[in-house]
């Protein structure tokens, strides 16, 4: 036990964990308000002063932007394809580049809609 704690106390100190900025957002489903519908997060996309916040989990298995609010953003990223676009920035103290979002057309106000 002696020799443990003594190789802990020598151990480099662990880096500091970067935090991120994550807020529940209500949503209307069947005519009931539900508080905490979806964790939103704190991103910084490349050329834009102010962060945006993207749904954490949408339980799709691609990244996905709303067609309304992406559309207001009156960005120019590089298509990829149909309705698809590679965005670049800072997520959880992490770079993400030319990383593929799909602008998702439909319900683009529900945080509860489908992929």
């Amino acid at each position: 036990m002696g020799a443990w704690c003594a190789g802990a106390q020598t151990q480099a100190p662990a880096a500091a964990i970067p935090w991120a900025k994550m807020i529940w957002t209500p949503a209307i489903s069947s005519g009931q308000r539900i508080e905490h519908a979806a964790l939103m997060a704190e991103v910084r996309l490349d050329g834009m002063k102010t962060a945006a916040l993207m749904q954490l989990d949408t339980g799709c298995d691609v990244d996905l932007l709303y067609a309304a609010a992406y559309e207001q953003l009156a960005r120019h990223d590089r298509s990829l394809g149909p309705r698809q676009f590679a965005l670049s920035g800072t997520a959880f103290g992490g770079r993400f580049t030319d990383e593929r979002f799909y602008v998702r057309s439909g319900t683009e106000g529900s945080p509860l809609g489908h992929c």
